[in-house]
């Protein structure tokens, strides 16, 4: 038994030095455009050659795409997405609903807020005492009631999702 538990400690000290060893970490490329819309292959092998009519590549800043000229769509299609292009877009054409799309936001946020109090009140104190930490000065709580509290923190968050819709409305 002994035996057996020094093969552990040598294990576990070879594992925790073999782990701290120093790498080298190679400092990330950048791709250009070209490389980025292609990164995940080119499905079909298109090429950017006249000839090849049914599988024909083509790339602009936006997109890179394979096009099949007998049937007039493209065979597959690679968007670029950059984080300049994006925004708002309105859906109905209202410019109010662009104050009404930060209100929300202020609103989820306050909600957010409260469920954050709420979750680490419970963490500070319930925890703790479900866990016995009063317990030498009489104040213990039972699993039943610390399941209880888990249960009415996810209750609260439920109810705070559904005062935030009533409250958009």
């Amino acid at each position: 038994m002994m035996l057996k538990n020094t093969f552990r400690y040598i294990l576990l000290v070879f594992l925790f030095l073999s782990g701290c060893q120093e790498t080298d970490v190679a400092p990330q490329q950048t791709l250009m455009l070209e490389e980025e819309q292609s990164l995940l292959g080119n499905p079909s092998g298109a090429t950017a050659d006249e000839s090849n009519f049914n599988n024909y590549l083509m790339t602009k800043p936006q997109f890179a795409l394979s096009y099949s000229r007998d049937r007039g769509t493209p065979n597959w299609v690679s968007w670029h997405v950059s984080r300049d292009w994006l925004g708002i877009i309105l859906v109905n054409s209202n410019p109010q609903d662009i104050a009404s799309l930060i209100l929300f936001g202020k609103a989820t946020y306050r909600k957010m807020i409260q469920n954050l109090i709420w979750a680490t009140g419970y963490n500070i104190i319930a925890l703790p005492l479900a866990a016995g930490v009063l317990y030498q000065q009489g104040i213990k709580i039972s699993p039943a009631v610390g399941a209880a509290l888990m249960s009415l923190s996810t209750v609260i968050v439920a109810i705070n999702a559904q005062l935030l819709r009533r409250q958009l409305k």
